[in-house]
């Protein structure tokens, strides 16, 4: 399922409509709905992993609750976070379950479910860490309200491949353009680490690319996704080499291009999509190039890369 905002905002005037319709009952009795307020939606860190691991960006979230008495699962809708959105039903819910959902390769209009997050399960008389119980109770012009929900990577997916730039690490995936800030926590998006590309002046792009190809996918149902922190002053394209069969002469297709941008940005790349014109051949490597039509000096950042498949 994907959404783009014009439709959240039809969504959104759709049920205020809905509200002022299905909240009369008969005799011109009123109903006064309860709410549903989420801030944000975080990825929790894990232990054993590295500061970056944990990065996010979602800004989206996909919402159904069970109510007791009710044959069905009710779907209150997609919405942008923050939300505060209202429930047409007074009383207890048996759970509530969100979907995180993320802007699909930096288009806005592209919102997917994301099947690598975990689905957010709120049940009635859950013991939160704080040592209090839910109480999924939505009662007549009350608000359910939760600053930060958490999710986490779910366990069937596979990270293929990963780069920190940490000073742990003995090594980085990527080649001698791409230099290495090892001990720079100022400069990197998490923890102390990224890597750096220098465009000259009058370069018209400089080419780099990751010196090591994930694990061979062999199903080519599964999702294919590529999450990545940059900041960069020049646009940034995204490539995928290989070939459209084992042993062909392999070619190199672009897969999005990014706009600069002056502060860390989290981007979840699709490939699948470009991975399907190579006939889903399970060897492939990720490149890069900067662009620089300017002809100006400038410089790209990177963070946090990760190459992740799941089943869907």
């Amino acid at each position: 399922m994907i959404f783009c905002k014009n439709n959240l905002t039809r969504l959104t005037i759709g049920l205020a409509i809905l509200l002022l319709t299905a909240a009369c009952k008969g005799n011109d009795e009123f109903v006064v709905p309860a709410f549903l307020h989420v801030d944000a939606i975080k990825v929790a860190s894990q232990q054993g992993r590295p500061a970056g691991h944990n990065t996010s960006k979602i800004g989206t979230a996909y919402v159904v609750a069970y109510y007791p008495g009710r044959s069905a699962v009710d779907t209150v809708g997609v919405f942008e976070l923050p939300f505060t959105v209202p429930v047409l039903f007074n009383g207890d819910a048996e759970y509530i379950e969100i979907y995180p959902a993320v802007q699909m390769s930096g288009v806005s209009a592209l919102r997917p479910y994301y099947p690598f997050y975990e689905t957010i399960v709120l049940n009635d008389g859950t013991v939160l860490p704080s040592g209090d119980t839910l109480r999924l109770h939505f009662g007549a012009g009350d608000t359910l309200r939760f600053d930060t929900l958490t999710t986490s990577y779910t366990q069937l997916a596979t990270t293929l491949l990963e780069e920190y730039f940490e000073p742990t690490q003995s090594s980085i995936l990527f080649d001698s353009v791409v230099q290495w800030i090892s001990r720079d926590a100022e400069a990197a998006c998490s923890g102390q680490g990224c890597g750096k590309v220098h465009v000259n002046a009058g370069q018209s792009h400089v080419d780099f690319s990751m010196t090591e190809r994930p694990p061979e996918v062999e199903d080519a149902t599964v999702a294919l996704f590529m999450e990545l922190d940059y900041r960069s002053t020049k646009r940034l394209s995204v490539e995928m080499k290989s070939a459209e069969t084992r042993g062909a002469n392999e070619t190199t297709k672009e897969i999005v291009t990014l706009n600069p941008t002056d502060s860390w940005k989290k981007i979840y790349i699709n490939l699948r999509t470009t991975w399907k014109q190579f006939s889903y051949n399970p060897s492939f490597l990720i490149v890069f190039s900067a662009l620089n039509a300017e002809g100006t000096e400038g410089d790209v950042w990177l963070d946090n890369i990760k190459i992740l498949s799941t089943p869907y």
